[in-house]
């Protein structure tokens, strides 16, 4: 099953019974202020969700995500990636993922990860993981999170092909996004306009 978050408040809240998968895409791109608020509950054996979010905060904008996966059926799986970007005086985001692994929950596999890239001054990403585990036997379970400016060597050896400054940076913003777009479970034509939607933003980097 496929479900889609775009571009509006939500809360929503799934329950995954025993070999059901759900692979959940959450795109937040517009210039107001967006929260999104996800529960997922596996209470069957084999159940699986993927998430992946995308997002992009323009000046004096506020996102903020909050997800919840709580494992409570053995052999379950759930793997969480969201990316986010950040340009603009005061624009603001906030991501808090929870990952619970119940003690009859055995042979969990579990990851999550945030990443955010700050294209200017004045900008504050904040990265929650957190995971709880109340079994030893667990498959895999971990999580990352990073917030950082654009990779200067990366920059460096683009320029040095001859793309200009201003270019450059437009195509790491690209190639940034393009792992969680791509990995989605979407139709290429959705792909395509989610793409134009970042460009439309990357035009506005300096």
């Amino acid at each position: 099953m496929l479900d889609k978050i775009l571009n509006q408040n939500q809360k929503k809240h799934y329950t995954l019974e025993q070999n059901q998968a759900l692979d959940l895409f959450v795109l937040q791109m517009h210039d107001r202020d967006c929260e999104v608020d996800i529960r997922i509950d596996l209470t069957g054996a084999d159940a699986s969700v993927n998430i992946f979010g995308v997002y992009f905060a323009s000046a004096g904008q506020v996102i903020r995500n909050r997800v919840v996966v709580n494992h409570n059926a053995p052999n379950c799986t759930s793997n969480i990636l969201y990316k986010g970007a950040l340009l603009g005086e005061n624009a603001r985001t906030h991501w808090d993922g929870s990952v619970y692994i119940a003690e009859n929950a055995f042979a969990a596999d579990t990851y999550e990860a945030n990443r955010n890239l700050l294209l200017s001054q004045g900008t504050s990403a904040v990265s929650v993981p957190n995971l709880e585990i109340l079994t030893g036997d667990i498959v895999r379970a971990g999580h990352a999170s990073a917030t950082g400016r654009f990779d200067d060597e990366q920059l460096f050896y683009l320029m040095s092909r001859g793309i200009d400054a201003k270019t450059a940076q437009k195509l790491i913003v690209r190639g940034f996004f393009e792992e969680v777009v791509q990995n989605a479970e979407l139709e290429d034509f959705e792909q395509e306009e989610i793409l134009k939607q970042l460009e439309r933003k990357i035009d506005a980097v300096r």
